[in-house]
């Protein structure tokens, strides 16, 4: 009979509840394609995105990319570099961070490339981001992002599309991942536990449930430090009524 270790039993059930959080908060991969967005040498396009309610950690962004060389030209291979951007005034403001392809794709053909980000990148509630795709560094091929004539989102998507800074005038396909805040478990007395999986969430406190309002939390204790990926709050008897939600 196989036996299996605490530790190992622990590492499984701790990565099936990560995956159990990754969620699709906004997609049009499905919608139908209508031409190519074309990023030609040194040229930049840029897509915008508006979170909802929900916010969580930045965890993927999936970008259909092909590419083309140009005719007459040496053939070598072209770099597309993708940022995640405030937003300033509608356009593209200070980049939180370049996000890192899993493999740059100068096949030709569209695939699904995945970016992600080597650090923890919150991103807030009801908030406009910008995804910016900039090719660099090579004088020959241009990169080719798929677009749709419509802003119609796939089914699920709680994130809306924002503005869009091309020559195509065509929206891009893309989806974004994030992992949302872990659900908190609340024990007798009252105690408040959460899973990080090492990103730093903050508890945070609201004596109203509808309002905007919400502040780090002082009514709930932290406790030392007993496992990394494991929070753990009291709060006092005398806190009063008071509601806790957990933001990037």
């Amino acid at each position: 009979m196989k036996t299996i270790g605490i530790g190992l039993v622990f590492i499984l059930v701790a990565k099936a509840a990560f995956a159990q959080l990754l969620t699709t908060n906004i997609s049009n991969l499905n919608q139908p394609f209508a031409q190519f967005v074309e990023i030609d040498p040194n040229a930049t396009a840029a897509f915008a995105f508006n979170t909802g309610n929900s916010s969580g950690y930045f965890q993927s962004l999936g970008l259909p990319v092909s590419s083309r060389f140009l005719p007459g030209m040496v053939k070598t291979t072209g770099t597309l570099v993708v940022s995640l951007c405030k937003d300033a005034g509608g356009q593209p403001g200070d980049t939180l961070g370049t996000l890192l392809p899993a493999g740059e794709n100068d096949s030709g053909v569209t695939a699904i490339d995945l970016y992600t980000n080597s650090t923890t990148l919150g991103l807030a509630t009801n908030t406009t981001y910008w995804i910016v795709a900039q090719n660099s560094g090579s004088l020959n091929v241009a990169f080719l992002l798929n677009g749709i004539a419509a802003s119609t989102l796939d089914a699920g998507s709680t994130w809306t599309l924002g503005g869009l800074v091309s020559t195509s005038g065509n929206y891009v396909q893309f989806d974004i991942v994030t992992l949302s805040a872990p659900p908190i478990s609340i024990f007798q007395p009252v105690v408040l536990t959460f899973t990080n999986f090492g990103y730093p969430y903050v508890l945070q406190q609201n004596t109203n449930l509808a309002s905007t309002n919400w502040v780090n939390t002082t009514s709930a204790i932290q406790l030392s430090t007993v496992d990394t990926n494991q929070s753990v709050f009291i709060v006092p008897a005398n806190a009063g009524q008071m509601f806790y939600r957990l933001s990037p």
